[in-house]
């Protein structure tokens, strides 16, 4: 996936995982880390920085270390979140991501290649599923008909059995 696509599909999970605002921004930006540090540090992309274990790993980490410091603990875990969601969206691609470090077996759902058309009709869908409930939730069927006609207008229009 892009940069763009990972860090679009990230917001949207961190905002369905209802994490406030400033952990939002940890997990967009955190979801193009396993890139960044492969590309500043010449490893191979795709390789054991896009394994399951390290994100996995940190919020294990991130459990245990919330006894001690709760603020630690969170950033740890917001971090690995976006770098799950990282994986998680590299796995659809036709590339995959590796199954365990090191190895030559890759898990690829093969839905899209990188950059194509098709890999922003998914990032779209992801986001549209990812966001449903969480709009919906400040979604009022009546707010249409309140603002144009006024709340008593459409508390009477209900009680008739209309709207």
């Amino acid at each position: 996936m892009t940069w763009k696509s990972h860090k679009v599909i990230a917001a949207c999970g961190a905002l369905a995982l209802k994490i406030p605002a400033v952990g939002v921004i940890v997990v967009t930006i955190s979801s193009i880390l396993p890139d960044v540090l492969e590309f500043s540090t010449g490893l191979k992309h795709r390789g054991i920085l896009h394994w399951w274990g390290i994100p996995v790993g940190g919020l294990l980490g991130a459990y245990f270390l919330k006894q001690v410091n709760p603020l630690v603990a969170q950033t740890v875990s917001y971090i690995s979140i976006g770098w799950l969601l990282h994986i998680l969206c590299d796995m659809l691609t036709v590339m995959g991501v590796p199954l365990w470090p090191n190895s030559k077996g890759y898990v690829a759902l093969r839905l899209f290649r990188v950059g194509s058309a098709r890999e922003y009709f998914f990032v779209l869908v992801i986001c549209a599923l990812l966001l449903y409930p969480y709009v919906s939730r400040f979604y009022n069927p009546h707010a249409i008909g309140e603002w144009l006609f006024g709340k008593k207008a459409v508390i009477m229009k209900i009680k008739r059995g209309g709207w």
